[in-house]
């Protein structure tokens, strides 16, 4: 009866355990204020440069191009301005790198005109489009190695 009772109590213990609800995530300050930034960038690179990769081939293209290069301009000098926290290091790495592979695909694809005429061309854009969304991406896994070490992103990012 005494060990059934035991058992019991540990099997208790077990499920209490168990069956919390996961810690919210625990992100430094610092941290915090870098990502809600960074974030927002890393979305304004992604959707100015599939702008301009969805527009090549199409009339307005030209248009297209010039308020995306002013956008991924100002996207780049932000940033710069940046100031991450030694643990985000990594992530700024990373998205430097994404916003400077995406300026030489938007780059690229000012040479190609609407009519895909300048097809030499045309391999040179989508090998810089290719690594402009491959950085990107890496920089997103790169935010989530950090987020995997503090719990998770936070609940804004989700």
């Amino acid at each position: 009866m005494k060990r059934f009772a035991i058992l019991i109590a540990l099997a208790a213990v077990i499920l209490a355990t168990t069956a919390a609800a996961p810690a919210a995530p625990r992100w430094p300050s610092a941290s915090l204020a870098y990502w809600q930034e960074a974030e927002t960038l890393l979305s304004d690179l992604t959707t100015h440069s599939e702008a301009v990769f969805v527009a090549v081939g199409k009339p307005d293209v030209s248009a297209v191009i010039s308020s995306t290069v002013t956008a991924l301009n100002e996207t780049g000098t932000a940033i710069a301005a940046l100031e991450p926290p030694p643990a985000l290091l990594p992530v700024h790495t990373r998205l430097g790198y994404a916003a400077a592979q995406c300026y030489l695909a938007i780059g690229s694809a000012k040479n190609i005109t609407n009519d895909f005429s300048a097809t030499a061309t045309l391999p040179i854009f989508v090998s810089f489009a290719i690594e402009c969304r491959r950085a990107i991406n890496e920089t997103r896994v790169e935010a989530a190695r950090y987020a995997a070490t503090v719990g998770g992103f936070p609940a804004a990012s989700n």
